[in-house]
């Protein structure tokens, strides 16, 4: 038998009554006023669209979460993991990000992570990021790109963020936007704070190349994911399938 999204929900948040569960959702309804109560109702409504998507997922975190037999870990669940994972469910603009949520959840339970500083600074990332700056951050992996060049690849991972942003006006301006963005959230290096040094030599390549070989060289790209960017995308199961 299948199970139930709401089953799925009580096991995930420790509320072992369904009305209790009824009682919350009634009494933040009761309190608001009308502007807070259509607010409340449009989230409420998306937040029941998204369960309804994502319910085989909820029931397969629901079943991870039921074999936990360590006491203090169930409290982290229902005190603070679960809580953070219902609000960002409620709160995210991008249906496109829910799943990365979600697979969050998942890592930090198989994982056993109890850290709370830690596993904040991994979603407080998520939340800041547009999807299309996550795209662009996987694109910039030598693991995809690496996956991208094969023949025999599965089109359904592949990666339209470039094309995206080349069709846009102004796309230099948006790579610029894009990439500044990872860069101030430590997951990405923009090459722009390379050393003289560093730049020098890769000059010297670059000149030495073209004095030498009659195919045009190419600009070296000093542009790189930072190791917690690879981190951020490991969290979040982003990058395993072009491994």
């Amino acid at each position: 038998m299948k199970p139930d999204i709401k089953d799925s929900i009580m096991v995930l948040s420790g509320i072992e009554d369904d009305s209790k569960l009824m009682l919350a959702f009634n009494y933040f309804s009761d309190q608001a006023p009308l502007v807070g109560k259509l607010l409340m109702t449009y989230r409420i409504n998306k937040l029941n669209k998204r369960f309804n998507i994502y319910q085989k997922k909820l029931n397969d975190l629901a079943s991870i979460v039921k074999k936990i037999e360590n006491v203090e870990f169930l409290e982290f669940i229902y005190d603070f993991l679960f809580p953070a994972l219902l609000e960002d469910l409620l709160s995210e603009d991008e249906d496109a990000k829910i799943s990365l949520f979600l697979n969050g959840f998942e890592h930090v339970v198989k994982e056993r992570l109890i850290k709370e500083s830690e596993i904040l600074i991994y979603f407080d990332r998520l939340r800041e990021l547009r999807y299309v700056d996550i795209e662009y951050l996987i694109s910039s992996t030598w693991q995809y790109k690496k996956y991208a060049e094969k023949e025999d690849v599965n089109k359904d991972y592949l990666l339209n963020v470039n094309s995206f942003i080349k069709d846009q006006d102004h796309s230099e301006d948006i790579v610029w936007s894009i990439e500044s963005k990872l860069e101030s959230l430590g997951l990405f290096d923009s090459g722009r704070r390379k050393g003289t040094e560093e730049i020098m030599a890769a000059t010297k390549i670059y000149v030495d190349h073209r004095n030498t070989f009659s195919k045009p060289p190419i600009w070296p790209d000093f542009s790189s994911t930072t190791k917690f960017g690879y981190k951020f995308l490991e969290f979040f199961g982003l990058i395993d399938r072009y491994k």
